[in-house]
């Protein structure tokens, strides 16, 4: 033990424990060499005269610790395939959150701070790694420099969040691996001895004995006992004398709240609580309300015959996913599923939610082993959906997806064998048996990037891929739109090259799973065929695809047609009352109207839309007023009574807000 001179009495413990090995390139011998000893030393020191240590002239003591060893463990290695303790390998400027006691390394705690050794392996170019709390500022100063080209590694004691996690943050592409040998606790008190004092300075409870009457109210300062202080079960209600505190109320304890439904009044006077009541409802009255409205037919109404009268309800922010832009929604029949997308770089979301419109909540689902990421696919099997593709801004795209079963809450990561090559910006169709994915958008295809090849997948216990035919398949695109029509995949619209606004599509292609074949013909483009172009919608009618709105060269468009794919023709949809141009929107199919809403418009972010009756070939504007904030790269589904639309991103940022559209239906009390 050195001699240590602070300007405050501290003590100066230097303690060694057992390093983890240096990774090395080669994964079967990268554990190989001779465990060693790293030192670990105080923060922020630095040596003055002789071999005296004095802290830095900003440092500050932390509250006195106990360093507690454990056999070193293994917490990070990202070489290892990917999940939140392994793979893949960082990118630049990256940042990672790690929860220690959540990691592979069993009885860890959340602690004040960790002992850490990081090491660096299959860096191309120089760079630095940060660690520090989670939430934390990014610190000016790095916890290790590499740039030599060999395995580089650095031990040092990490602070951490009240949770026990820490962020990493690289500024070049590498690998990492992160092994502990021990974590500080905070010291208590264990022993309490009369006439001695307090003594002690471990970590476990004590038990204090006082004598009835010993703590007084002139023992305790005001607010000197609060909820906080006081454990659970500490103090019970036969320990409470009477008239002292309300116990009870009607068989409830702690607090009670009282609230008025159904036009019930509560007012409080003293210490005595009044209640009015309401007149009874007569059999037979009659209010509006929403279309499959729960708490109405609980409270013993029948719902009635439908009104045009709309109206909106924001969906609830509580339990809501973080904001997202570029994520997946599919309709369960009873839920909305939304996964995945980003929001600021380089946040990708590999979390999402279940949305029950019934009862305003979320639910989180369970975070895959699936990485993050952004302009993917989903599709709704009846009992699971699919996910698939997407990417990362700067880095390769993936070809890998999940199933997602939410009555269980759990995944099952569909195989890359025989899958298609990774893409974004492709489409995908559930057939009733299979899903088909088709065209997208990869860096690595060669000129333009479009894609014209896609896959037929079986779910599990399947869980395979057959390739999707080339001959007479449409050229290559992304962003384009396809629809399931009955027993047939109609592709059409897109873009060819995303640098190139001459490139768009207004062509595409019918496609047959079971024989694997295209139609020829195509999609007609005589007579009628919408303008070429790309971000607008389709939705199916049960006899014809609708596609209206997107970009073409080089503005939206408020235009589009209905397609009937067995006679291979085209009718313009009416441009009279049809909402203002826009790309980038949502579509839903009510079961007998096309509704279209938000997107981005000419100058701005848009919060209206329009209802088209493609019998009448006419458009009805939904309502403005309560409707959520402009948006585009949102969702939207139809739930069978209501469209529910949510996130984007608006003029004020990425969303994680939303709402349910409806109309009014008559309901008669029973």
């Amino acid at each position: 033990m050195r001699r240590c001179r602070f300007a405050v009495v501290i003590s100066c413990v230097v303690f060694t424990v057992a390093s983890i090995a240096l990774a090395e390139d080669d994964r079967d011998q990268r554990d190989a060499v001779t465990l060693r000893d790293w030192p670990v030393s105080f923060e922020r020191l630095h040596r003055a005269e002789k071999n005296d240590l004095q802290p830095a002239s900003d440092a500050v003591p932390s509250a006195a610790s106990h360093f507690i060893t454990v056999v070193p463990c293994r917490v990070v290695d990202t070489r290892n395939p990917a999940g939140l303790y392994g793979g893949p390998s960082f990118v630049a400027d990256e940042t990672r959150t790690f929860n220690i006691p959540g990691g592979p390394c069993a009885g860890i705690p959340a602690a004040a701070a960790y002992s850490l050794n990081f090491t660096i392996v299959n860096y191309i170019d120089r760079g630095n790694l940060r660690a520090y709390p989670t939430g934390a500022a990014l610190p000016l100063v790095s916890t290790l420099n590499f740039g030599s080209g060999l395995p580089v590694a650095n031990a040092a004691i990490v602070p951490a969040d009240v949770n026990g996690s820490i962020d990493v943050t690289l500024t070049g592409p590498t690998n990492v691996v992160i092994d502990i040998n021990g974590y500080f606790v905070e010291g208590v008190v264990t022993n309490v001895t009369p006439g001695t004092g307090l003594t002690g300075g471990g970590t476990g409870d004590v038990t204090i004995g006082l004598a009835p009457g010993a703590v007084g109210q002139t023992q305790l300062g005001s607010n000197a006992v609060t909820t906080g202080a006081i454990a659970d079960n500490a103090v019970t209600a036969p320990k409470i004398a009477s008239g002292q505190v309300v116990k009870s109320l009607k068989g409830l304890t702690d607090t009670v709240d009282i609230t008025a439904v159904s036009g019930a009044t509560v007012t409080t006077t003293g210490n005595t609580i009044q209640i009015g009541a309401v007149a009874e409802i007569p059999s037979g009255a009659a209010i509006l309300g929403l279309s499959g409205d729960t708490t109405l037919i609980n409270a013993g109404y029948t719902e009635g015959s439908p009104t045009d009268v709309q109206t909106w309800r924001a969906t609830t922010a509580a339990g809501a996913p973080p904001p997202r832009e570029w994520h997946t929604a599919v309709w369960t029949g009873t839920r909305m599923i939304i996964w995945g997308g980003s929001s600021t770089f380089p946040i990708y979301e590999n979390t999402g939610g279940q949305y029950d419109p019934a009862t305003d909540t979320w639910t989180a689902t369970a975070i895959p082993a699936l990485p993050g990421r952004n302009l993917h696919s989903a599709v709704w099997t009846g009992s699971k959906m699919i996910v698939w593709g997407g990417g990362r801004e700067g880095a390769p795209y993936f070809n890998t997806g999940g199933e997602y079963d939410p009555v269980a809450n759990t995944w099952v990561e569909t195989t890359t064998t025989n899958a298609p090559s990774a893409r974004i910006n492709h489409r995908a169709v559930w057939t009733g048996q299979v899903m088909i994915i088709w065209g997208g958008y990869d860096n690595g295809a060669g000129v333009g990037g479009g894609l014209n090849t896609g896959a037929r997948y079986s779910p599990a216990p399947a869980n395979s891929w057959l390739p999707v035919s080339t001959l007479n398949a449409p050229s290559s695109r992304d962003l384009m739109s396809i629809v399931w029509a009955t027993n047939t995949m109609v592709v059409w619209g897109g873009r060819h090259n995303p640098n190139s606004s001459s490139e768009y599509e207004n062509t595409g292609g019918r496609y047959d799973p079971v024989g694997d074949t295209w139609n020829v013909a195509g999609t007609s483009i005589g007579a009628g065929v919408p303008s070429a172009r790309w971000g607008h919608t389709a939705v199916w009618t049960n006899s014809r695809m609708i596609v209206w709105g997107g970009l073409a060269n080089p503005n939206p468009e408020n235009t589009g047609g209905q397609y009937d794919p067995v006679g291979d023709t085209w009718i313009p949809t009416t441009t009279a009352g049809a909402p203002s141009a826009r790309y980038v929107h949502t579509a839903v199919w009510t079961g007998s109207r096309m509704m279209v809403w938000g997107g981005a418009g000419t100058t701005s972010d848009l919060n209206t839309g329009g209802i088209y009756d493609p019998v009448a070939d006419s458009w009805t504007p939904t309502l403005t007023g309560g409707a959520p904030v402009g948006r585009y790269y949102h969702t939207g589904v139809w739930t069978g009574s209501r469209m529910i639309v949510w996130g984007g991103i608006g003029s004020t940022g990425f969303l994680s807000s939303g709402g349910q559209w409806g109309t009014l239906s008559y309901y008669r009390k029973n």
